[in-house]
């Protein structure tokens, strides 16, 4: 098994625990019926999802396998790249900038980057809650993409690949 596609990914996690019908889905991602009828058809090709009277169910039987396999670091590295090239795409694509890029360069003493990453810290916190909400809330679901790193040290890994 393969790494997901950015897409089967988002319909698999709108499959809920008491099964979704392709409507349910395609309500809860606004994406077309046709885009997850077809994500769903992979999906259960691979024993992920199962579908039985009109519902598609997380595939509980044989979950330790297919989550194991989709959740190994270089499939979440593929789905993960994906994402970037997608949101890059997307970007540029975009007329109105519909997505919010921002790719900052700064020269940083230590006491700037500690404050850089007390900030880094609060919106993790700041995520953090949000995740542990019991219920889902209405509104629309986003990305958000933050990393840090040295700069000469990624351009001398980009010469060593």
């Amino acid at each position: 098994m393969s790494s997901l596609l950015l897409v089967e990914r988002f319909v698999l996690e709108n499959v809920s625990k008491d099964g979704s019908t392709v409507n349910d889905i395609v309500k809860a991602t606004e994406l077309s019926s046709s885009v997850v009828q077809a994500a769903l058809y992979h999906l259960k090709s691979q024993n992920i999802v199962t579908y039985k009277d009109g519902l598609y169910r997380l595939n509980i039987q044989q979950k330790a396998i297919w989550q194991g396999q989709i959740n190994q670091e270089k499939n979440k590295k593929m789905e993960i790249m994906d994402l970037f090239s997608q949101l890059l795409n997307y970007y540029y694509r975009s007329e109105k900038k519909a997505v919010d890029l921002k790719l900052e360069r700064a020269r940083m003493d230590d006491f700037e980057l500690k404050i850089f990453k007390s900030h880094l810290k609060n919106l993790a916190d700041f995520f953090k809650g949000i995740k542990q909400k019991k219920e889902k809330t209405s509104g629309q679901e986003y990305v958000f993409l933050y990393a840090n790193s040295c700069f000469p040290s990624l351009v001398q890994s980009s010469v060593l690949n």
